[in-house]
């Protein structure tokens, strides 16, 4: 561990040839993967904001890092539903940086802040209702919503009938109730 804590210490001090280091084939054939994760690890802690110079991060090292700031989605190509959760929870504003979300973060992301429901294309009805019951005005954001995602919204405010488009009797009737 020893041998781990030195190479950490140097590229440290080295910060402006961190990504350099990491990425040099000739620096990852002097350690076995171990100790590789071993270094990333070590150099999480004592920033997290070293994660993005490290290639080919392990899953259990994108945890780690999304864990403490969820802002750092945004260095993981493909994250998984897992990373995803964790980085939306730890950060709202992280959902914006993932690329393809999964269904399950857009659900979550939607029940933290109904508003997010403007970043996702094609949106289930299962999510669109999730964001207006999370805030029913989220339906300003969603494109010819379903009767039943109109009526959750009303049912907070009738006045945000103002966005529903040729809205039917039976909306008109459930936006004066409220």
């Amino acid at each position: 561990m020893n041998k781990i804590i030195k190479v950490v210490d140097e590229l440290v001090k080295n910060k402006s040839k961190i990504k350099e280091i990491l990425n040099d084939k000739k620096f990852s054939s002097l350690f076995t993967e171990e100790e590789i994760e071993q270094i990333n690890n070590k150099l999480i802690e004592r920033n997290v904001s070293y994660f993005e110079y490290i290639p080919h991060p392990s899953e259990e090292l994108i945890i780690k890092a999304v864990r403490e700031n969820g802002l750092l989605i945004k260095y993981i190509k493909n994250p998984s539903k897992e990373a995803q959760l964790i980085a939306i929870r730890q950060n709202e504003d992280s959902f914006e940086l993932i690329k393809n979300p999964s269904f399950e973060a857009q659900l979550e992301a939607v029940k933290i802040n109904g508003f997010l429901i403007k970043e996702i294309k094609n949106s289930s009805e299962k999510v669109q209702l999730e964001a207006v019951k999370q805030d029913g005005q989220a339906l300003a954001f969603i494109k010819n919503p379903s009767e039943k995602v109109q009526l959750e919204a009303l049912r907070e405010d009738g006045a945000y009938i103002q966005y529903i488009e040729n809205p039917s009797d039976k909306i008109k009737i459930e936006a004066l109730k409220n």
